[in-house]
């Protein structure tokens, strides 16, 4: 006899695992049997996507009011019912232990009707806004989360286990990914969460601009501080504090790019300059100039050609100098195209053409671990490049990158620290890219 599931009897999902995604969203597996299927839909869109809609389906489910029963329903039911019996002596009826049998294989079948359909493809899709609603779940969730861990001081701490020199960095990332979502969270809670991050950022700064602890890693902090201040003043212009803490960080920037355009971590000589430490203050720059600050053309000139020229010919971004790869190309190809489309000179966007293609090989390709700083470059590239062919790739990152987030417990809406760059920036920074990288997927 066929499977009701599929045509093909001995193949009812395309993938076999399928079906575990019921009982993993549900939370009835074991850790060993979570941490399984959990590593195996990193790699299944099909799991992944399954585990994303499930949740949501049950998050629908719970959030439905309960029914009150109208006063004497229970008198009208047994009157009813002896009135019915009275009528239809007759009638055959089920016997109990048949009847719970029945009531127990309905429920059953509800509980696989969702696999059913789906093998078939025979879900009603809701309307569209529902459906980007539901998608942007993970999102609204993570920033709850960011929004819960914020500091009494307006900071966000990298966490136990982490670098505290990053909190800055930390702290404007957090502020970066409640921005995103600031249209759809709750106004006022947002604005003062958003206040809150704003009056730390400022009491970090010292007088030259710098953000945070003058440490190896100040090019990371100084990028991302300056980013979110820039956003904090471009959201309300009339707050002088902003605009200048904008001014200063910037200043700070220029002070330190070397002769050639290049950033290095802060107290090395020039020749130290890499890409993963020029692409904040680059975007900060290039954001800076977005919103009509002066006086940037040169710094941005040089740091954009600095960056080019370390792209090898068939598109790889170096590290220090072209074919300069120890910690792998791909990651800074993503971030290095990113910056160099967002330049308005021809030449940066030329080079950023050739590598597009690496950037979205990158995307489409399985991750046994998270690393949500190159997700989060690679979705903003291609994203950027307005590239239609992209949509795909771009919603399977999405889908795989949900199935990971936790559900459960006081962590619920982060994403573990499993990336390389965890330990550096903790369950913030993690979680704040990983939101991040869920609403630019979805734009």
């Amino acid at each position: 006899m066929k499977s009701c599931l599929s045509p093909d009897a001995k193949k009812p999902f395309a993938c076999p695992r399928l079906p575990d995604a019921l009982p993993f969203a549900q939370g009835l597996m074991t850790q060993t049997e979570c941490e399984d299927y959990l590593r195996h839909s990193a790699d299944c869109p099909e799991c992944a996507r399954a585990i994303t809609e499930i949740r949501e389906t049950l998050r629908d489910l719970a959030s439905i009011p309960e029914e009150k029963c109208s006063p004497g329903l229970t008198e009208r039911i047994v009157a009813a019912a002896e009135k019915e019996s009275e009528r239809s002596r007759s009638v055959i009826r089920l016997p109990m232990p048949a009847a719970i049998a029945g009531i127990a294989a309905a429920l059953l079948a509800a509980c696989g009707l969702w696999i059913a359909l789906h093998s078939f493809n025979a879900v009603k899709k809701p309307a569209a806004s529902h459906e980007a609603a539901d998608a942007r779940a993970p999102q609204h969730a993570a920033v709850e989360w960011l929004m819960n861990a914020q500091e009494s001081d307006g900071g966000w701490r990298a966490g136990s286990g982490t670098q505290s020199v990053y909190n800055a960095g930390v702290s404007a990332l957090a502020m970066l990914a409640i921005i995103e979502a600031a249209d759809e969270s709750p106004i006022q809670r947002t604005r003062e969460t958003l206040e809150r991050g704003a009056k730390y950022l400022l009491s970090i700064q010292d007088p030259e601009g710098l953000f945070g602890p003058r440490c190896a890693g100040a090019p990371y902090n100084q990028g991302l501080a300056t980013l979110a201040m820039l956003e904090m003043w471009n959201i309300n212009r009339t707050v002088g504090s902003y605009r200048m803490a904008c001014s200063k960080g910037i200043a700070f920037l220029r002070k330190t790019q070397d002769e050639q355009g290049g950033w290095s971590y802060l107290g090395e000589d020039s020749e130290s300059a890499n890409t993963s430490a020029s692409v904040w203050p680059i975007l900060a720059l290039l954001r800076a100039k977005e919103l009509g600050f002066d006086d940037l053309d040169k710094p941005m000139r040089r740091g954009l050609e600095w960056l080019r020229t370390r792209v090898s010919p068939d598109g790889f971004m170096g590290y220090r100098k072209v074919n300069d790869e120890p910690y792998g190309p791909y990651t800074l190809t993503a971030a290095g195209a990113l910056c160099l489309m967002k330049s308005p000179y021809p030449p940066d966007r030329h080079a950023a053409t050739m590598m597009l293609p690496i950037v979205r090989k990158t995307a489409a390709e399985p991750f046994p671990q998270p690393d949500f700083y190159r997700f989060f470059f690679v979705t903003e590239a291609l994203k950027k490049a307005g590239d239609p062919s992209a949509g795909p790739i771009l919603a399977n990152l999405r889908a795989r990158i949900a199935a990971r987030q936790k559900y459960d417990g006081i962590s619920i809406g982060t994403w573990d620290k499993g990336d390389p760059w965890a330990s550096a920036g903790g369950p913030v920074y993690s979680t704040a890219m990983a939101a991040m990288t869920i609403a630019s997927a979805m734009q």
